[in-house]
C-alpha cells in the first residue's frame, strides 16, 4: 500500500494505491463458522480443500454451493495457519 500526499492549493490530499496482490475479503460470519468448525472439530479437516469441502457439508446445513465453498475454502485457510502457529511454538 502506497500513500501519496498531493498539495492542491492549501490542501493536501491523501490518495492510497493498493498493490495488485489483495486478498480477499470474507464477511465476519464465514471467518466466525469456520474458526468454531477448526476449533471444535479440528482433527476431521486438513489443508485439502476438497476434503474440507465434503466435512463442512457434513458439519453445516449449508444452502448453497457457494457458501459451503466459501466456508471450506476459509477452513482451510484457517488451519494452515493455525497448524503452522502451531508447528513455531
Amino acid at each position: 500500500m502506497n500513500i501519496l500526499l498531493e498539495k492542491r492549493g492549501e490542501k493536501y490530499i491523501k490518495r492510497v494505491y493498493f498493490s495488485a496482490s489483495m486478498g480477499n475479503i470474507r464477511p465476519s460470519n464465514i471467518k466466525r463458522v469456520a474458526r468454531e468448525l477448526v476449533n471444535k472439530h479440528g482433527e476431521m479437516f486438513n489443508g485439502d480443500f476438497d476434503h474440507n469441502k465434503k466435512v463442512v457439508e457434513e458439519l453445516t446445513d449449508v444452502q448453497t454451493k457457494k457458501l459451503r465453498n466459501t466456508l471450506a475454502g476459509y477452513v482451510t485457510r484457517y488451519w494452515r495457519i493455525k497448524k503452522r502457529k502451531e508447528e513455531g511454538s
